[in-house]
């Protein structure tokens, strides 16, 4: 009887926490430099990242699991501690050549090996299956600020024409704070995204698509890989004479 309740009580904590929204923040300036930030927070720090890019500069991570930075800190060494003494061992000419011989080996197996999954990838269904989780995930995401601002003009006044034609059809409101120059080119403008989305719905979503056909086929091929590379290095082990 206590199991049930703990059982219980664990499930509804698991439940409430799925059901905590997840706020996000996507933000674009279309401007010299360009940047791109991306920010995905639930919980505050309890799972926090963010992606921060300019123009010719590293970008800037953050990631906190927990509310501990991740990856953590590594401890600083020692000032006095040494370094560990290299051997000083000079290769023979003939063990040169059989190492040589081992890497083109294997560089050649791995290059045989290499982009076996490729076909799973960009068959037609496993796209479909793709862009269905995108459409769902889009469809629940929960935008609560749209903005744009600024100044855009492209090259050739019919692209600005086009453009401004597009946003006023799928955005109007945000687009008619946004000016378009349709004399000179011109990018000095921003957009910002930003909304809640719910981790449950996500886990819903993603359970569908790991059941859809595309994905099994793809794990099954996994599997059976994996199944064959144990199987291979099981009768390597097994033959005699492997003993140095």
């Amino acid at each position: 009887m206590l199991f049930i309740i703990l059982l219980s009580l664990l499930m509804m904590v698991l439940a409430l926490l799925l059901f905590i929204p997840c706020t996000y923040t996507v933000r674009i300036e279309i401007r010299a430099p360009f940047r791109l930030y991306c920010r995905v927070s639930w919980l505050q720090h309890g799972l926090y990242w963010s992606w921060d890019y300019t123009f010719g500069q590293r970008p800037q991570r953050e990631l906190y699991l927990g509310w501990h930075a991740w990856p953590p800190q590594a401890a600083p060494a020692e000032a006095n501690a040494e370094a560990d003494p290299v051997p000083d061992a000079a290769l023979s000419d003939d063990l040169l050549r059989e190492v040589l011989s081992d890497a083109d080996t294997r560089q050649a197996g791995a290059d045989e090996e290499a982009g076996w999954w490729r076909p799973y990838l960009i068959s037609e269904e496993f796209l479909v299956a793709c862009l269905q989780l995108i459409r769902r995930v889009l469809h629940h995401s929960r935008i609560r600020r749209f903005t744009l601002e600024g100044t855009l003009g492209l090259p050739q006044p019919h692209q600005t024409g086009m453009t401004a034609g597009f946003l006023y059809t799928v955005a109007p409101r945000q687009a008619a704070t946004l000016q378009f120059n349709f004399l000179e080119e011109i990018y000095d403008c921003e957009a910002v995204l930003a909304g809640t989305i719910y981790p449950g719905a996500l886990v819903l979503y993603a359970a569908v698509f790991m059941t859809t056909r595309p994905l099994r086929k793809l794990l099954r091929a996994i599997l059976q890989r994996r199944r064959d590379t144990d199987h291979g290095q099981k009768r390597i082990k097994k033959q005699p004479g492997n003993d140095i």
